[in-house]
């Protein structure tokens, strides 16, 4: 039987649709306390929603909450990815994201 490799990940090395479980946090004891008392706990389950138009703060869901969080506090976030999260590249997200913000910019008569 072959065993598939664990998918540890930073969460601030997530894209948007990928989803998994908190395994460890990586910050000092006041940034850790200050993410536990919003839910970032070992166990929770936790899915990347989106970045911001700029890439920071980045949006999650955890404990049936959307949470906005920055991307150096994302760091500290350990999770085991799911196996069955859709595989996307960080460069097919930054176009689209790239298009979305020009898209905006269009639709305001900026350019």
């Amino acid at each position: 039987m072959e065993r598939k490799p664990l998918n540890y990940k930073k969460l601030s090395d997530m894209v948007p649709g990928d989803s998994g479980k908190i395994v460890l946090l990586e910050a000092g004891p006041e940034d850790r306390r200050v993410m536990e008392n919003m839910g970032f706990t070992p166990g929770a389950r936790i899915s990347f929603r989106k970045y911001a138009p700029f890439g920071d703060p980045i949006e999650v869901r955890i404990r049936g909450c959307e949470i906005a969080i920055r991307k150096r506090d994302a760091d500290s976030v350990i999770v085991l990815t799911d196996q069955t999260t859709e595989k996307r590249s960080r460069t097919e997200n930054t176009g689209q994201r790239k298009n979305d913000h020009e898209r905006r910019i269009q639709d305001t008569g900026l350019t």
